[in-house]
């Protein structure tokens, strides 16, 4: 394996334990609760614990991980990066002011466009199936006070 490689999924792993590790620790500080009658503390406990577990198996993986020379030749891809920035922002921005749905839509199709891959055709489908998903999950079964759109 390559050693940067290597480093770099430790380094991750190593992260993303650690950051769990903190969330175990600050939600020891609050009620937890039972599976039944969950506080405040539970889901951050649960979380918390699913971050360590992910970190300690992302180390692993680059530890027993075997990498071509074809994987190590790939640099940062920006593309893909600023696309997900940016669908953050504009569901954030859009959220507010449009509504779940076309948040959700749009926000999709910034992402999508990130995937050099991604037909259009495909972009839109996943754009489609994601709001409707968002739709079902926020708006009906959780009640969140978010409107589908805002006229």
């Amino acid at each position: 394996m390559n050693g940067v490689t290597a480093r770099r999924d430790l380094l991750a792993g190593g992260l993303l334990a650690l950051i769990g590790a903190g969330v175990v620790v600050d939600a020891r500080g609050h009620a937890i609760g039972t599976l039944g009658h969950m506080q405040a503390g539970y889901f951050p406990l649960v979380l918390g614990i699913l971050l360590i577990v992910l970190g300690v198996l992302t180390s692993l993986s680059g530890l027993l991980a075997e990498e071509t020379d074809h994987e190590a030749a790939h640099p940062l891809d920006l593309r893909g990066c600023a696309a997900i920035i940016l669908s953050v922002v504009a569901f954030v921005l859009l959220s507010e002011y449009a509504g779940l749905l076309p948040a959700t839509f749009l926000s999709a199709l910034v992402a999508a466009a990130g995937d050099r891959k991604m037909s259009v055709t495909g972009a839109l489908v996943l754009a489609a199936t994601l709001s409707l998903m968002a739709a079902l999950l926020f708006s009906y079964a959780l009640n969140m006070p978010l409107p589908l759109v805002r006229l």
